[in-house]
């Protein structure tokens, strides 16, 4: 995750306990296709953004407090050329009690994709 100054600020935290309705992310990847494979990242920068006020984030067992905006990164994992594919990949262990925003970028701080996440209670 991130730069150290980040890793260290997030050990200050002790995990929490969540209770039933969280999401549990354990591998996060993106397939991008028709791309020049020769020429790519070796890795992406996956960013927790906005969350609204009450909504729990933990990354590998930290809690984030939601004033912080956290990194993730994203290891290039394969690369196939034969359909100009590649595939990023994290096994970062995130929770969230509500949703989340994240953003995806390449090194140069070029948005690639963004989205949100949140869990979905069956019917």
């Amino acid at each position: 995750m991130g730069n150290q100054g980040e890793e260290v600020l997030m050990a200050a935290y002790k995990s929490s306990n969540f209770t039933g309705g969280c999401l549990e992310i354990r591998l996060f990847y993106v397939r991008i296709a028709s791309c020049a494979v020769d020429v790519v990242s070796d890795h992406l920068i996956l960013r927790h953004l906005r969350r609204e006020m009450g909504v729990s984030l933990e990354i590998n067992g930290c809690r984030i407090p939601a004033s912080i905006t956290v990194s993730i990164t994203l290891r290039r994992d394969r690369v196939d050329k034969g359909s100009s594919e590649i595939t990023y990949v994290s096994t970062d262990n995130v929770r969230v009690s509500g949703p989340v925003e994240f953003e995806v970028h390449e090194e140069k701080e070029e948005l690639i994709l963004c989205g949100s996440l949140e869990r979905v209670e069956g019917t």
